[in-house]
């Protein structure tokens, strides 16, 4: 009784690991699966039979002749009459379950082969809240990647995650074979073929990705899409997907504008356009340099950037209108550019004519002092009767413009920038744009090579670099670098940066997670309600419910306003040394914030600063309120501002707080300690 009971034992055991192998087969068809139950099969039926054959023959035939009958039988009737038999053994009894492993798992390959589009068509329309994702490329690869880390993550699936289908025409995409590995389903198909859309549920997909690395593709699939799912009659309780575009000219965002104000239709999506180059300068601008900002009013920021193409004028402007600090000062700027790109600095300086004092500078790398005040060359005595001679604030940042085709090799580039680190009070950062990879790390590596052999003293022990000298401000080093991950992995270092590459800025969190769009438009519906209520009592009105109007009808100036205090955000938190974490479990409790007047009033003060910056880079000009002609009487420095519009950037740091109090998914919590 007890035989027979281990064996049923060994029987279960053996068959739950023939389950196992047949469940791998079923999900990625590994040839060595089947080879190994195969393979299996004829090994211990011939063990089986061998040892019957002694059990039952002992010393009538030699062992050779045994182990021959063994496996000539063995064979034969495995595949071809293996009946049951009373007599037969353990090892026999696990040699037919391991044939038919095997016979199940050529089975279910072959009808999958034969069958494989009818029963993918069949699968794809059972898929709900899925994620699709309109082609395979560098970013589509790694949204996929995400997910099947997410999948993974502590070494179980969460709940929750979605899985995925990737449509690409292409069947020589060299990422094909690694999404199918990842478990992606992949569908061979036109992205902006309304029928490939309807066949794989897009529909009724979580979210859909259009990265086919054409912008016109991505916005008319996007579109498409869009017009699917307000014409299919979809239950009351479902959720529209949210659409994200890829867009690799920016300026192209205005296009799909409109389609947002159809986002309040019932069963419309939500479309979210975005572009590689300005997340990563958004991450340079709001993450990767505010550890190291100025951060006293004795400190200004000195940025100098290398490269004026499209990532260096994007740079530029960006940190012109988002790098507003604590110190409440304007920063420095220093353009380096080649020759060659005379016609793009000429280009840039007509579209933004106040980004940069009017007057040439003498030395673009030492700027007046005085010009880093904001209250510069600003005269608006009564604010009651405003005159012809008054001036408001004429420009954004303190710098200029210099021509040097050897940056940053060259010694004379490398002595103005350790002339800036022992320049008191500066905080120098310098940023490698140029048009290769390749080329900014090997730029890169040099100038953090020559900077710390001059910067930096040596450990008497190992000869190691450990710090600045005395009375040198530390400087950091930026470099573009957005196709080769393993280059940026050899140019990181403690103040030495990469930054640009898709699978950092363009993650499946960063892209469903972003936070700008949401608190720009929390933040222009809560000041429109903030301002009927404001007119309605001025007016002697009753009070009543007040419906903000959708943020894709306010005018562009109104909308870019509201997403550039948004994209300010981490910048205010940093000053309140707080930070943005994600919480994964909603369920989560999060401790509440509260701010002191001091605080609002400090952080107030950066949020006017940085309201200047956006309004003079957009055209706007000193002079009595038109909205038509762009001009503002508050466009002066935050000591002569008055009345209503200091409320305003005071209430403004409220709103934030209050957005990300009440915001289901994120927390605040106290920042890290950072470099000083």
């Amino acid at each position: 009784m007890a035989n027979a009971l281990s064996h049923q034992i060994v029987l279960v055991l053996w068959g739950t690991f023939l389950a196992l192998m047949v469940y791998r087969c079923s999900r990625t068809f590994p040839a060595w699966t089947l080879l190994v139950t195969a393979l299996l099969a004829v090994l211990l039926r011939i063990l089986g039979f061998f040892l019957y054959e002694i059990e039952m023959k002992a010393g009538e035939i030699g062992l050779v002749e045994l182990l021959a009958n063994a496996v000539f039988v063995s064979v034969q009737l495995l595949f071809m009459n293996d009946g049951p038999s009373p007599d037969d053994n353990i090892l026999i009894q696990m040699s037919r379950l391991s044939a038919l492993a095997t016979v199940f798992m050529l089975a279910y390959e072959a009808i999958r082969r034969l069958f494989a589009d009818s029963i993918q068509r069949v699968m794809l329309q059972l898929n709900r809240q899925h994620v699709v994702i309109c082609g395979l490329g560098q970013i589509g690869y790694h949204l996929v990647r995400d997910l099947r880390a997410a999948t993974e993550e502590s070494g179980k699936k969460r709940p929750g995650l979605p899985k995925v289908v990737v449509v690409e025409p292409d069947r020589e995409n060299h990422y094909l074979d690694a999404a199918r590995q990842l478990g992606a389903t992949v569908v061979h198909g036109d992205a902006i073929d309304i029928q490939t859309l309807k066949g794989i549920n897009a529909h009724k997909a979580r979210d859909v990705f259009f990265l086919t690395g054409k912008d016109e593709a991505n916005i008319e699939g996007a579109c498409k899409l869009d017009d699917l799912i307000a014409e299919r009659l979809l239950p009351a309780n479902h959720i529209a997907p949210n659409l994200y575009v890829h867009l690799r000219h920016a300026d192209l965002e205005s296009v799909i504008e409109n389609r947002r104000s159809l986002a309040t239709t019932s069963g419309r999506s939500r479309i979210n356009a975005f572009n590689v180059i300005d997340r990563s300068v958004r991450d340079v601008v709001g993450n990767l340099i505010l550890p190291w900002r100025p951060r006293t009013t004795s400190q200004v920021a000195h940025f100098v950037i290398v490269g004026f193409g499209e990532v260096g004028q994007r740079l530029a402007l960006r940190l012109a209108e988002l790098a507003h600090f604590e110190n409440y000062k304007r920063s420095r700027m220093t353009i380096v550019h080649e020759a060659s790109e005379h016609d793009s600095v000429r280009r840039f300086q007509q579209t933004y004519p106040r980004m940069m004092p009017p007057e040439a500078l003498a030395d673009a790398w030492m700027p007046d002092a005085a010009k880093d005040d904001w209250s510069f060359g600003v005269s608006f005595a009564d604010h009651e009767s405003p005159q012809p001679s008054d001036r408001g604030v004429p420009f954004v940042v303190n710098g200029g413009w210099t021509e040097l085709d050897a940056a940053p090799e060259s010694d004379e580039f490398v002595g103005r920038i350790v002339e800036l680190a022992g320049s008191p009070g500066l905080r120098p950062f310098v940023f490698i744009c140029r048009e290769s990879d390749e080329l900014n790390c090997s730029l890169t590596q040099k100038l953090r090579t020559e900077l710390d052999q001059r910067l930096k003293v040596s450990s008497e022990e190992d000869g190691t670099l450990l710090k600045y000298r005395d009375g040198l401000m530390p400087v950091a080093i930026f470099s573009y670098v957005p196709q080769r991950p393993i280059l940026t992995r050899l140019v990181e270092s403690p103040d030495l940066f990469s930054f640009g590459a898709s699978d950092v800025v363009c993650t499946y969190k960063e892209l469903t997670r972003d936070l700008q769009q949401p608190l720009a438009e929390a933040l222009a519906a809560d000041f429109h309600r903030h301002y009927e209520k404001k007119r309605a009592v001025a007016a002697g009105e009753t009070l009543r419910d007040i419906k903000a109007p959708a943020f894709s009808t306010l005018t562009a100036w109104e909308r870019q306003s509201n997403l550039s205090a948004a994209a300010h955000l981490n910048t205010k938190l940093a000053a309140l040394d707080l930070k943005l974490v994600y919480r994964d479990d909603t369920s989560m409790p999060v401790d509440t914030v509260e701010i002191t007047p001091d605080q609002r009033e400090h952080v107030a003060r950066m949020e006017h600063n940085r309201w200047l910056a956006e309004r003079l880079l957009n055209g706007w000009t000193f002079g009595e309120r038109d909205n038509a002609r762009k001009r503002r009487l508050s466009i002066v420095d935050w000591d002569t501002l008055k009345g209503d519009e200091l409320a305003k950037d005071r209430d403004q740091i409220d709103r934030l707080i209050d957005f990300c109090s009440k915001h289901p998914a994120i927390a605040l919590t106290r920042a890290d300690s950072g470099p000083v």
